[in-house]
């Protein structure tokens, strides 16, 4: 009887020792966990000091609220894209994801020499702002090579023939926002910065979207780190082309209620980031043979022969035969 006991026994505790969770998944959950109290209390803070008809309680004073839904939220960014850095470090990510950790190291820089020139030299603040966003807008159209890059790595061809066009229509779509810009008499330079960022964070959109559509295309699955990367620069890109759009005739009510709906959905992106770059986890290859390559090479082919059709027709050889 006691040795069939300690046998069940012995069973049930080798299953909880086997069906364990990891630590990995512990610190996850342990995460996500701070994540929904922050974020809870966050809203709680922001939804009092905002609505009409409710009145703050007597212990939560207005300033105080307006320090936690806009100090809380700041500086809990620069926490989580410490911690990015770190398990980038530690994971051997950097390497993996080079202009995306720039972009994040970048941001988190940025982040802390506008709080230091803002109370050191407040005159410099609006100069070093609109200086600081024009490179982070250009490091963005990096991250956006590197997401082609490592979507891409298994098929060398079509990533030769992205990296050209997105080259080509980056450069296009700069040209045309510097000319629009300096056709006004006054050229304000931080117009021309918002038509700038307008024009590459739409072509950055649409880019993205193009290597989405094309990856369903051909059913190929992007990785976790990968789609981590898209899913919340997506997010970014998209909230800030609808800024850009409605900002101009939104008003300061709008302009205030977007603004913390900015921190609050760029603190969610970094937790979701945070989540698919715990560690590195490699692009999956397609168990079947994929015909994206094979398409390439038949499109490139083809457009080889058009020239050279059209290079005869221009020096007088009438007669080709494809």
């Amino acid at each position: 009887m006691s040795f069939s006991v300690l046998r069940v026994t012995g069973q049930f505790g080798g299953r909880l020792t086997r069906f364990d969770l990891p630590k990995r998944l512990i610190s996850i959950l342990s995460f996500y966990l701070i994540l929904a109290v922050c974020g809870a209390s966050l809203v709680f803070y922001w939804y009092l000091s905002s609505a009409p008809v409710l009145r703050p309680p007597v212990f939560f004073p207005q300033a105080f609220l307006n320090f936690m839904s806009a100090q809380l939220v700041w500086w809990a960014c620069i926490v989580v894209e410490a911690v990015m850095l770190i398990r980038g470090l530690r994971g051997k990510l950097l390497s993996r994801y080079p202009v995306f950790y720039t972009y994040i190291l970048f941001v988190w820089l940025q982040s802390l020499v506008r709080f230091f020139v803002f109370h050191a030299s407040p005159g410099l603040y609006s100069s070093t702002y609109w200086f600081t966003d024009l490179l982070g807008v250009l490091i963005g159209c990096g991250v956006v090579f590197d997401i082609y890059r490592v979507g891409l790595s298994a098929y060398p061809g079509t990533a030769r023939m992205a990296r050209t066009l997105l080259c080509s229509v980056f450069l296009l779509a700069l040209t045309k926002a510097i000319v629009d810009s300096s056709k006004d008499v006054q050229w304000r330079w931080i117009a021309s910065i918002l038509e700038m960022e307008q024009a590459l964070r739409t072509v950055q959109a649409v880019a993205i979207g193009a290597l989405v559509a094309l990856f369903g295309f051909y059913s190929i699955r992007f990785g976790r780190n990968l789609r981590g990367i898209i899913l919340g620069y997506v997010l970014l890109i998209g909230e800030t082309i609808v800024w850009l759009a409605f900002a101009s005739w939104g008003g300061e009510k709008f302009s205030d209620f977007w603004l913390t709906l900015h921190k609050i959905l760029y603190f969610g992106v970094l937790s979701l980031w945070v989540t698919h770059l715990w560690s590195y986890q490699p692009q999956e290859q397609p168990q079947t043979p994929v015909m994206l390559e094979r398409d390439y090479k038949t499109l490139a082919q083809g457009a080889k022969t058009t020239v050279r059709h059209f290079r005869h027709l221009l020096s007088g050889h009438t007669s080709f035969t494809i």
